[in-house]
């Protein structure tokens, strides 16, 4: 571990939490964090042996190079890496380097890069080597807060043999972080099975899972004609992966639970033990808060799993991640097509990142194959996806909860034509949204859930209003002249681009 610290600077309080717990898992044991110039400028004067600066170019007071000259009158020698969402432009590379700065995009793995490049590291960092294989092979984006934190806890339970439980929305990569845990662990080059309960849930019964988890002996029941090795067995000495394991039956889930706490399982029909020597990692897209009130999952089955909670946001809660995942989409496709390169109309990258992808990432990947697949030029634009494409994305979200019987449909069809929107009063509208806070889980996110809900509302006004802020603002506020410029404080926060509204009609 370092005894000198880093020091990063940025406004996003997400972003440097979840950077300084990434870097931290790498050795840098003392983080320093300023969320402005004024800030940043005290850490240095109060912490002189700090070895390596990490600067947002986007800050609230100033921009990074006007905080770097600040920076360099006070400590001449401290390198400083100056770091943006996206690869900066010609011009501000070229000031950079005259201010002799690194530069690099906030990926974590970039900054991290940036920061050997001028920091000399006493650890061996095998674990994060791994990492960057792993990422590059399995082909995942984590450039947002979000992922990052990912990241860190995906390095976390590599470093230990606890169980771990994956919770993701369909499409958000689940598989492939579970295959990371594994590759990154001890068990690197021991066994890896996985098994997709869901694909055998509606024709099997608990009978089913448990050959399939244990196995059976020749003759344990009629037809079985020879010994059968299960799973478990499969994986011993590395690990097992179980996908969507809120199918799992009752009984094979009990069966499971003894096996995960004797540590011991047996085939069907043997009469002895064996020794279960495998990690378990488990992944679900249902939450199991309270499984005992669902009846269809044991609760000391949810704790004998749930050592390390790994949670993976949707794609929808890390729009910064669409732009290079679509740009990698691109790059594969030259590769494909031999040298054919493609390039897409800024406005695509605006226009995605407002849908809500209940598809997640592989919703995003069949979008960009199927507008690839029709496209008559070189360029993508908003045209290229299809009518189809936008229906399928903008349909509503169903919440993961069970539904009450179905009413008579022949009742619903005979007052069909009487039905009438009822707008609802502002009281309705915040109990509902209230009740959803808590129907969902966020309530112990109530701060986010206001920021992302105050952003929302900033960014649909503006779509309305063409990016007009003065419009935008007697919207949002009223007519009573009272707002005194908070919109453009409040873009300013959210680092809300405004020309992206400009194209909409």
């Amino acid at each position: 571990m370092r005894k000198s610290p880093i020091l990063l600077v940025d406004d996003d309080p997400e972003f440097l939490e979840a950077l300084s717990e990434f870097l931290h898992d790498t050795g840098a044991l003392r983080i320093l964090t300023a969320d402005n110039a004024t800030g940043a400028l005290k850490r240095v004067q109060e912490n002189p042996e700090i070895e390596c600066i990490v600067l947002d170019y986007h800050l609230p007071d100033y921009d990074g190079l006007q905080v770097s000259d600040l920076l360099r009158r006070e400590t001449p020698h401290i390198p400083i890496i100056l770091v943006s969402q996206r690869r900066p432009g010609q011009w501000i590379e070229e000031q950079a380097r005259a201010r002799r700065m690194s530069y690099a995009t906030k990926r974590p793995l970039d900054i991290l890069a940036a920061i050997r490049k001028n920091v000399k590291f006493e650890e061996a960092y095998e674990i994060d080597r791994e990492m960057q294989e792993w990422l590059k092979h399995s082909k995942l984006v984590c450039e947002s807060p979000g992922m990052a934190q990912v990241l860190h806890d995906v390095s976390t339970a590599a470093r230990s043999d606890l169980n771990v439980l994956l919770l993701g929305e369909p499409g958000t990569g689940k598989t492939e972080f579970a295959r990371g845990i594994h590759r990154l662990s001890r068990r690197r080059n021991m066994p890896w099975e996985e098994f997709d309960v869901a694909l055998f849930s509606q024709a099997s019964d608990a009978q089913f899972f448990k050959d399939q988890l244990f196995g059976h002996k020749k003759n344990a029941w009629t037809g079985a004609q020879s010994d059968k090795i299960g799973l478990v067995e499969l994986a011993q000495k590395g690990t097992l992966f179980l996908d969507e394991i809120g199918s799992i039956p009752l009984e094979a889930q009990s069966a499971l639970l003894s096996a995960a706490e004797r540590k011991r399982y047996r085939r069907e029909g043997d009469p002895h033990d064996r020794v279960m020597d495998v990690r378990l990692i488990f992944a679900t897209n249902k939450m199991i808060n309270k499984p005992s009130e669902q009846q269809d999952f044991r609760m000391d089955l949810y704790e004998r799993i749930n050592h390390e909670l790994i949670i993976i946001p949707p794609l929808r809660e890390r729009p910064e991640d669409i732009r290079p995942i679509v740009e990698m989409l691109l790059q594969q496709f030259a590769t494909q097509a031999k040298g054919r390169v493609l390039d897409i109309d800024p406005d695509v990258f605006s226009y995605l990142e407002g849908l809500p992808w209940p598809g997640n990432v592989r919703q995003l990947q069949n979008v960009i194959v199927r507008a690839v697949h029709h496209l008559r030029s070189d360029t993508i634009h908003v045209a290229d996806i299809t009518p189809e494409v936008y229906k399928t994305i903008k349909e509503p979200l169903k919440p993961l909860v069970l539904a009450p019987p179905d009413r008579d449909s022949s009742e619903d069809r005979g007052n069909e034509e009487h039905k009438q929107e009822v707008i609802p009063t502002e009281g309705e509208l915040i109990e509902k949204f209230a009740e959803d806070v808590f129907s969902f889980g966020y309530v112990g996110q109530l701060k986010d859930m206001i920021d992302k809900v105050r952003k929302a509302l900033i960014i649909m006004s503006l779509e309305r209003t063409s990016g007009k802020v003065g419009t935008a603002e007697k919207e949002l506020w009223g007519y009573s002249g009272r707002s005194n410029g908070a919109l453009r404080r409040w873009i300013l926060k959210y680092k809300i681009d405004l020309d992206r509204f400009k194209w909409k009609v």
